[in-house]
């Protein structure tokens, strides 16, 4: 028997991974709250005023605030 399948909404508090182990600083504004927002289906990390699945009003940003970082890079070890 195959279990029902639901998908997430895109928007919602049901769409948004709320942590507070996680630090991380908002896209939009660069401050780090004390719970760090994380939208399952949209990009991007937010503070609880700038979550754009739990603030309807807040609009996601086109783009981090942050660098990326780049996971298994040693810049030390890079060639030139």
């Amino acid at each position: 028997m195959r279990a029902k399948q639901t998908k997430a909404p895109a928007t919602g508090p049901r769409a948004c991974l709320r942590s507070r182990t996680i630090r991380g600083a908002c896209d939009t504004c660069g401050e780090t709250p004390e719970v760090l927002h994380v939208p399952l289906r949209l990009h991007g990390w937010y503070c609880p005023e700038h979550c754009p699945c739990c603030n309807p009003a807040a609009k996601p940003t086109s783009g981090p605030v942050r660098p990326p970082v780049a996971i298994g890079v040693n810049p030390l070890r890079m060639s030139r």
